[in-house]
């Protein structure tokens, strides 16, 4: 039995794990999940090896056998409704029920306000104002660098994410968070990756494509971990399936927007105190 092999972050495992459920692949392959950092493979039995860009497969590639295809496909990542995320420096594990941490992503504004000291309500006070700072980031600038990242993407892999996205993003919900793609637009990507496979007559249909990745629970594949918008965000891009008064799902609870942001400050609070 050959091996297809994807290689790259948590999206790559997605669709490696989607790749795995389909009648025709599944029973005639062997679906591999490189991660971006591991050590390179046992590449002699490889068939077909999917990368994520940008990730630097290039010393793979190099190494595949004669008769393996390679084909890449672009990362699933947006910006510009979330200006302010970070890398979490107050996140910290907590096993087994938060494995990765609280928070991993995390909030530059939160971050500089707590290294200066200020009030915890009064950051939260801040962040729920329906006013933007003129302090913050130009989200017109910010999705100007979207754009132009997601369209290089595209060029390097020769998909054609960045139009749909441009499309789709203000009439419906394409991400959870920067980086976790709702299954709307995930399902566009594994159906682009099928069409390269297999040209224009794929194994499934992008309809079934759906329905196959619904079956992998109730939430979206991706939807664990949601990150509320700012309302004037909101507002600047016409995301007309926002809703302010809003629930959502945030590792395993429902809050709304402010109580996100208070959990948020009172777990960095908690590990700024421990260290």
């Amino acid at each position: 039995m050959k091996d297809i092999i994807i290689y790259g972050d948590a999206l790559a495992e997605g669709v490696a794990a989607v790749l795995a459920r389909i009648v025709g692949i599944s029973g005639k392959y062997r679906i591999v999940h490189l991660a971006s950092m591991a050590t390179t493979p046992k590449i002699g039995d490889c068939t077909l090896f999917l990368h994520q860009e940008p990730f630097d497969a290039q010393p793979i590639l190099d190494r595949l056998p004669i008769d393996c295809r390679g084909i890449g496909f672009p990362s699933l990542e947006i910006r510009h409704l979330w200006p302010f995320t970070c890398i979490n420096p107050f996140n910290r594990a907590d096993p087994p029920q938060y494995p990765h941490g609280r928070f991993p992503k995390g909030d530059s504004f939160i971050v500089s306000c707590l290294e200066r000291g200020v009030p915890p309500e009064k950051i939260v006070d801040y962040y729920c104002s329906v006013e933007w700072n003129d302090a913050w980031p130009d989200l017109r600038a910010v999705e100007q660098e979207d754009c132009e990242r997601l369209s290089m993407l595209d060029a390097r892999t020769q998909f054609s994410m960045a139009p749909y996205i441009r499309e789709h993003v203000s009439r419906t919900r394409l991400f959870w968070n920067s980086t976790a793609p709702t299954n709307e637009v995930f399902s566009e990507l594994v159906f682009g990756i099928l069409k390269r496979m297999y040209g224009e007559k794929p194994p499934i249909s992008r309809k079934v494509l759906v329905e196959l990745m619904h079956r992998f629970g109730e939430q979206d594949f991706f939807g664990q971990a949601t990150v509320p918008i700012h309302p004037h965000v909101a507002r600047t891009f016409d995301l007309r399936w926002y809703k302010n008064d809003a629930k959502f799902s945030y590792m395993g609870e429902m809050l709304t927007y402010r109580e996100y942001f208070e959990q948020m400050v009172r777990d960095s609070l908690t590990s700024m105190v421990a260290t």
